[in-house]
C-alpha cells in the first residue's frame, strides 16, 4: 500500500509549541498589557475615553504592530530554525524519518501559531470592551485587528523563513533579514543623494522604494476611518453624550490592496523557502551562506549597505561633497571585503582576482553617474504629453487643474522654468531674500538704511497625473515676474477655487453661516478691536465682495511673491543700536472670520478651538488689494497709514 504524503507532524508541532512557550506567552502578556494601557489612558482623559480606545485600536495600534511583527517574526524564525545552524544538531535532525517538507511546514505552522494564538486572545479580550464604547459596532474592530495583524505577520514571517533557508548561521540570518528589509530605503537614499541633485528640478519617485520596504509601508497604513473624524473628535472632547460615532473600512486608497499583496508575498516567500530547503546541503551548517550563487548577491548588498551608511554619516556631520563620495567609496570597500572575510572565514581576501566584483560594482555606479550627469535619458527636459490632471503649488497656493487649457498653461510654465534654470539658488530658495538692504546712501551713524525690493523668486512644485496611471513630479525655483508671474496669477487668482476650498474643519467657505458670526479678528498692520457693525452678515458679504474684486484684478493670490506691494514700517531700535545698523521691516495683515464659537462647559480644559460648531477662515491681505483695504478703512481697522508712500512696490 502506498504511504500517504504528509506536510505536517503533530509531534514536532507540539514540541515547538511547548519548547518555546515562554516566548509566545510573553508576547501575549505584552499585547494584553498594551490593550489595558490603551483602554485606561483613554478612560482617564476627560469625557472622551470611550472614543479614543476604538480609535487607537483601529489606527495607531495597527501601525505599531507592523514594527512589532517585523521584529517578532525574526525572533520566531531564529528560534525555530536554529537547529539548522549547528552541525551536530543538523545531522541528527535529518537522520529522523521525516521528509524535509514535513519538517519545514510543521515549523511554519508553529511559527504562525505563535502569532495567531496571542492575537486571538487579545482580540477576544478587546471585543467586549470595544462594544461598551459609543462608536457604533466598535466590537468589529477586534476581529478586524486580528486579521490585519496576522496578515502583516505572514509577510514578515515568510521573509524571515526564506532568509533562514539562504544562510547557515544565526548572525547571517539577522544580517540578511535586516538588510533585505531596509535595502530599498538605502538604495533610495543613495540615488537621492548622489544622482538626483544632478537632474534639475527632478524629484525621485518614492512609491516603488516604499513598496519594497514592508515595514515602512505597513507602519503608515490606514485601514479604518472614523466618520467624520475631526468633527467627532471635537464633539467627544466637549459633549460625549450627544453623538454616536461610526467607522468604515475606507482607510487610505490602496492600503487594503497593499496589505493583501504583502500577505501574498509572504506566502510566496514560504514557497521559495520550501524549494530552497529541499536543496539545502547539510555541510553548509555554520556557513554565512548556504548557496554559492547567493554569495555575489549578498556581497553586493553588503557593500552597498555599508557604503550608503558611511555616506549617510558623512552627510550627517555635513562634510564636503567630495568627502561624502570618498566615504561612499571606502564604505563599498569595507562592505565588500568585510563580507568576503565572513564568507571565506579568512583575512586573505585581497588577492587581485577578488577585486573584480568590486570593480564591476564601482563601474556600474560610475556609469550611472555619467549617464545621470549628461542626462542620457532626457529626464530633465521631459514635459509629459498625456496628462489627466496636474497639481501646482507655489507659496501658500495649491490647485489641481483638469481642464486641457489649464494643463497647457502649466506646461508652458514648466517650459519657462526649464529655460531659466535657476540652479544657483538651489532647490529650496529662501523667501527672505525678497528685500535687500540699501546702504549706498548711508553716510553716517545717524542715517537709517532701508529695505529695497530685489528680484523675487517663487518655489514651484508641479505634479502630473498621467493617463496610464503614472505620475511625474518636478520642483523648481522660478522668477515671480515676467511671463511666469502672468501664468501663476492666471492659475491662482480664481475666486471660485478659493471660495470652494475647505477650512480645517472640513467645511467650505461658500457654506459659511453668515447669521452666526461670532467674531472677526485682524492682525498685523490692522490689529484693532473689530466693532460690532463689522461683524454683521451684511458687512461680511461686503468683505467677500471686496476680496472677490481683488481676485478678479489678479491680486487675490496668497503667495506673497506675486503681489505688487508689501506693508513696511520702521522697526524699533534695540538697546545700543545705531540707526545705521537698523532696517525697515515688512509687516502683514490678516483677517479671520469665526462662526459658532461657544463658551466651553465649566471645567473643560481644552482649547475652544475644539468646539464642534466652530468654523474659521483666514485671509491674507496685501498692499495691492485695494478693495479689501477700503473695507478695512471703512470700519477704521488699520493701525497706521498704509498709503502709497508707506508701501514698497516690487515691480
Amino acid at each position: 500500500m502506498r504511504s500517504r504524503i504528509s506536510f505536517f507532524d503533530k509531534t514536532v508541532y507540539r514540541k515547538d509549541m511547548t519548547r518555546y512557550a515562554p516566548v509566545w506567552l510573553l508576547y501575549l502578556l505584552c499585547l494584553l498589557l498594551g490593550m489595558v494601557i490603551m483602554y485606561t489612558t483613554g478612560a482617564a482623559e476627560e469625557k472622551n475615553g470611550h472614543f479614543w480606545f476604538p480609535v487607537r485600536m483601529g489606527e495607531g495600534c495597527l501601525q505599531l504592530m507592523a514594527v512589532v511583527n517585523m521584529l517578532y517574526a525574526l525572533l520566531v524564525a531564529m528560534l525555530l530554525f536554529a537547529d539548522l545552524y549547528n552541525s551536530r544538531m543538523c545531522n541528527a535532525l535529518h537522520a529522523l524519518p521525516l521528509r524535509r517538507e514535513t519538517w519545514l511546514m510543521t515549523h511554519v505552522a508553529a511559527g504562525l501559531s505563535y502569532s495567531l494564538i496571542p492575537t486571538a486572545v487579545m482580540a477576544a479580550a478587546a471585543t467586549p470592551l470595544l462594544a461598551t464604547t459609543s462608536v457604533a459596532d466598535a466590537w468589529l474592530i477586534g476581529p478586524l485587528w486580528f486579521v490585519i495583524v496576522n496578515l502583516q505577520y505572514l509577510c514578515f514571517f515568510g521573509m524571515a523563513v526564506l532568509c533562514a533557508m539562504c544562510v547557515g548561521n544565526l548572525f547571517a540570518l539577522v544580517g540578511m533579514y535586516g538588510v533585505v528589509n531596509v535595502f530599498s530605503l538605502l538604495v533610495g537614499y543613495l540615488v537621492n543623494q548622489l544622482y538626483v541633485p544632478m537632474l534639475y528640478g527632478v524629484i525621485m519617485p518614492t512609491r516603488l522604494i516604499k513598496l519594497l520596504c514592508p515595514a515602512y509601508q505597513l507602519a503608515g497604513g490606514s485601514y479604518v476611518e472614523f466618520e467624520p473624524y475631526l468633527k467627532l473628535l471635537r464633539q467627544y472632547n466637549n459633549r460625549p453624550e450627544d453623538v454616536v460615532g461610526s467607522f468604515t473600512l475606507a482607510g487610505r486608497e490602496g492600503d487594503w490592496l497593499t496589505l493583501a499583496l504583502y500577505a501574498l508575498a509572504g506566502m510566496v516567500f514560504l514557497g521559495l523557502a520550501v524549494a530552497l530547503y529541499r536543496r539545502w546541503r547539510l555541510e553548509t551548517a555554520g556557513d554565512m551562506v548556504a548557496f554559492e550563487p547567493l554569495k555575489p548577491v549578498l556581497l553586493t548588498m553588503a557593500a552597498l549597505a555599508v557604503g550608503i551608511v558611511a555616506s549617510f554619516l558623512a552627510d550627517a556631520i555635513m562634510l564636503e561633497t567630495w568627502l561624502k563620495l570618498l566615504c561612499l567609496v571606502l564604505g563599498l570597500m569595507i562592505g565588500w571585503f568585510g563580507g568576503r572575510m565572513l564568507l571565506e572565514r579568512s583575512f586573505r581576501v585581497f588577492q587581485p582576482k577578488k577585486w573584480a566584483g568590486l570593480a564591476v560594482l564601482s563601474g556600474v555606479l560610475l556609469l550611472c553617474y555619467a549617464g545621470t550627469y549628461y542626462d542620457w535619458l532626457g529626464i530633465e527636459e521631459r514635459i509629459p504629453g498625456n496628462v489627466v490632471s496636474v497639481e501646482v503649488s507655489g507659496g501658500m497656493e495649491n490647485r489641481v487643474f483638469t481642464d486641457p487649457e489649464d494643463i497647457e498653461l502649466v506646461k508652458s510654465l514648466h517650459a519657462l522654468a526649464l529655460e531659466d534654470r535657476l540652479e544657483e539658488f538651489g532647490a529650496y530658495s529662501q523667501e527672505y531674500d525678497m528685500f535687500c538692504y540699501d546702504l549706498k546712501d548711508v553716510t553716517s551713524e545717524e542715517e537709517r538704511p532701508t529695505l529695497v525690493p530685489c528680484r523675487n523668486r517663487l518655489h514651484l512644485w508641479i505634479s502630473y497625473t498621467l493617463s496610464g496611471g503614472g505620475s511625474l513630479t518636478r520642483n523648481y525655483v522660478v522668477w515671480a515676474d515676467g511671463p511666469e508671474r502672468e501664468i501663476l496669477v492666471n492659475l491662482f487668482s480664481r475666486w471660485e477655487d478659493y471660495y470652494s476650498q475647505e477650512s480645517w474643519e472640513g467645511e467650505a467657505l461658500r457654506s459659511l453661516d453668515l447669521t452666526d458670526i461670532r467674531g472677526i479678528y485682524v492682525t498685523g498692520v490692522a490689529e484693532k478691536d473689530v466693532p460690532p457693525e463689522a461683524c454683521t452678515p451684511e458687512a461680511v458679504e461686503e468683505l467677500f465682495d471686496a476680496i472677490q474684486a481683488d481676485y478678479a484684478a489678479g491680486n487675490g493670490v496668497r503667495a506673497q511673491q506675486l503681489h505688487d506691494g508689501h506693508f513696511t514700517y520702521n522697526g524699533p531700535l534695540e538697546d545700543g543700536q545705531t540707526p545705521a545698523a537698523a532696517v525697515d521691516y515688512t509687516d502683514s495683515l490678516s483677517i479671520s472670520i469665526i462662526t459658532g464659537l461657544k463658551e466651553p462647559e465649566e471645567g473643560w480644559e481644552y482649547f475652544s478651538s475644539y468646539d464642534s460648531d466652530r468654523t474659521q477662515f483666514s485671509f491674507e491681505v496685501f498692499a495691492d488689494m485695494e478693495n479689501t483695504l477700503q473695507w478695512l478703512e471703512k470700519y477704521d481697522l488699520l493701525k497706521y497709514d498704509v498709503s502709497q508712500e508707506n508701501v514698497y512696490y516690487l515691480w
